[in-house]
């Protein structure tokens, strides 16, 4: 699976420490290492991982731990650097707590809609521990296959 990153923004905070990289480019670049080593993914059915089998606390562990990576703040320059300004889906943190705009690396997003997918493959456990699975079943339905999640996985 190809997963890219679409954010580009001038700095990440990560636990107070300022990550800066260029425009254009990944937009964590200064925070990747690169190594020059083959890599070998293995997608056969059988194949055992602490992110595959039926759901468990250890399996949900897993996941959260490349999920749940927090979001960042930006500034409002950062979303006009971005061309975002207008985007009605900008959140914006109150004043009282430092104000600026959250946002994400798309990579982590795509993380969350792979993970929300294996979630719903098992109702009968999530149903009562994922927040989403509670909505309207056409919206849960437009969420995981009909286009948010499915549009996702094709971008």
């Amino acid at each position: 699976m190809l997963i890219a990153s679409r954010m580009n923004v001038d700095k990440v905070r990560d636990e107070g420490h300022d990550l800066y990289y260029h425009h254009g480019a990944a937009p964590a670049r200064e925070a990747l290492r690169y190594e020059d080593a083959p890599t070998r993914i293995n997608g056969s059915l059988d194949f055992q991982s602490a992110y595959r089998g039926p759901p468990s606390a250890e399996v949900d562990a897993a996941w959260a731990n490349i999920v749940e990576v927090g979001t960042m703040r930006l500034s409002f320059q950062e979303l006009e650097e971005m061309d975002a300004t207008h985007r009605a889906s900008a959140i914006q943190f109150p004043e009282s707590k430092g104000g600026g705009y959250m946002g994400d690396l798309e990579v982590f997003h795509e993380l969350h809609c792979v993970n929300f997918i294996r979630q719903y493959t098992y109702p009968e456990y999530y149903k009562d521990k994922v927040n989403s699975f509670s909505d309207d079943p056409t919206v849960l339905r437009m969420h995981v296959g009909e286009s948010h999640l499915a549009g996702s996985a094709r971008a």
